[in-house]
């Protein structure tokens, strides 16, 4: 190594037997020795101080390899050297400045103390982790065949000379991007008026009189139609107008004004109004015209008050709510009537009298009628013939009233046989309790089997009395 006050080489020195060629100085003494151990060249005391100016020859075709270090003394700025044709290494030498002093840790930077900020720098993992620490992206130097992408780098301040259209033209008028372009420029006019388009791209100024009418020559429309719907008119007066006016009731009113209650009716005064003549009204006359209001305002029907102008149902007046016929059971007070209620009419004659029909019985029918009599009979010689037959013997016993309900005159035929001296005695008339002698029959002996027939007229009622012995009915036939 060859110090210079401030500046060194490094240069390893490694030499093989006999230096593979000659070491030298221009002294006599050797000042150099190698040393095996230490693989190093070892200065020679006896050289002195005074030796350090020597030189190292290498002979020609010899090499001196240099391992280790080797320190050359020598003032800052002096020069080393290099025969005709030899070279040297462009990283022979460099100013000591440039290099790290001698520090484990690195905590001093050629004597140098760097920051905090310094250190941990040098102390990132990677790039990525430096760029961090910087504070971002670096701007982009000048350059050429740079993409930059808009999605993923953002861009300020680029300059106008940077941009291949930088400009914009208006009306003919180009204008650089951040300028700007005044509605003179813009329009080609520097007068004041109202504008109009004389040419394709061209405005103008208008010529008043020509182009449009001035407010003091206010143009009169004839002839003309305008659509309420495609135009609004404001602020027309009743003057402009050829009717301005209404009349209502005799007065004249202009549009705007306001027309009162007391002069459409002609009134001053207060009271109820009638209409006393053509387009005359006047007030009316109390108990003349109309009606004072009344006294009372409701009236009570069978005990309940209602209201005028309400209504009164039947069965709040009847204060009845079951069907039926009604009678009246008291002072003011109605009922449904019963049957005993209802008086059975009476027969033609003395005792005749109005009331509810007898009862028809409970066999249904359609041949008899009632007749004058208070009795239901069928009619003689109508359609009311004989037809039917019932044996009844099984449903028939003496002593038995029944009734003849059929509406027609009914033949009955009785057979009977046994008994010891019997007698029978037969009764029918329209009481409920026959009492009217019709047939009768007796024998002596058991081996008698008499019958016995009658006939019982429609509605009557008739029966068998069993007068002494204990005969058997054989057969009852009853034919209608």
């Amino acid at each position: 190594m060859k110090r210079l006050f401030g500046y060194f080489c490094i240069v390893a020195i490694w030499a093989m037997a006999g230096c593979h060629g000659q070491v030298a100085f221009a002294q006599a003494v050797d000042c150099y020795t190698w040393n095996t151990q230490s693989q190093s060249w070892v200065w020679n005391l006896l050289c002195g101080p005074g030796q350090q100016g020597g030189q190292v020859i290498v002979p020609a075709g010899k090499l001196v390899q240099i391992k280790n270090s080797l320190t050359l003394l020598g003032t800052d700025g002096a020069s080393l050297n290099v025969g005709a044709g030899g070279t040297l290494g462009s990283a022979a030498f460099t100013a000591a400045s440039a290099y790290q002093a001698s520090s484990a840790n690195l905590s001093l930077y050629a004597a140098i103390a760097p920051s905090a900020n310094v250190q941990t720098f040098l102390g990132a993992a990677n790039y990525a982790a430096m760029l961090s620490l910087l504070g971002g992206q670096p701007a982009l130097a000048a350059g050429t065949g740079i993409s930059i992408s808009g999605g993923t780098i953002s861009t300020a301040n680029v300059p106008n000379a940077a941009l291949a259209n930088s400009s914009i033209t208006i009306a003919g008028n180009a204008t650089a991007l951040g300028g700007s372009v005044s509605q003179d420029s813009i329009t080609g006019l520097s007068s004041t008026g109202l504008v109009k388009r004389t040419a394709a791209n061209t405005l103008g100024i208008a010529t008043a009189g020509t182009d449009y009418s001035t407010p003091s020559a206010m143009e009169t429309l004839t002839n003309k139609s305008m659509s309420g719907s495609s135009n609004t008119f404001t602020n027309i007066p009743n003057s402009a107008l050829s009717n301005n006016s209404i009349t209502v009731a005799g007065n004249s009113t202009a549009f705007g004004g306001s027309v009162s209650q007391d002069s459409i009716t002609g009134l001053s005064s207060t009271g109820i109004i009638r209409r006393t003549g053509t387009n005359t009204l006047g007030i009316a006359s109390a108990g003349t015209d109309y009606q004072t209001p009344l006294a009372s305002t409701s009236i009570t029907i069978a005990g309940n008050a209602t209201s005028l102008g309400g209504s009164v149902s039947q069965d709040s007046i009847t204060g009845l709510s079951s069907t039926g016929l009604v009678k009246r059971t008291a002072a003011n007070t109605l009922g449904i009537a019963l049957n005993s209620d209802l008086p059975v009419f009476g027969a033609s004659g003395s005792s005749h009298a109005s009331g509810a029909v007898p009862d028809p019985g409970s066999s249904a029918g359609s041949t008899r009628y009632l007749r004058e009599d208070g009795t239901w009979n069928t009619p003689s010689g109508g359609s009311g013939g004989v037809s039917t037959q019932n044996v009844v013997t099984g449903s028939r016993t003496f002593g038995a009233v029944y009734h003849n309900t059929t509406g027609k005159p009914m033949f009955v035929n009785i057979s009977v046989y046994g008994g010891t001296n019997p007698s029978i005695v037969f009764y029918s008339d329209s009481s409920s309790s026959p009492s009217t002698l019709i047939a009768q029959v007796a024998w002596a002996t058991n081996d008698v089997s008499p019958s016995v027939g009658f006939w019982v007229l429609a509605g009557n009622y008739y029966e068998a009395v069993l007068g002494s012995g204990s005969p058997t009915i054989a057969a009852w036939v009853e034919t209608y």
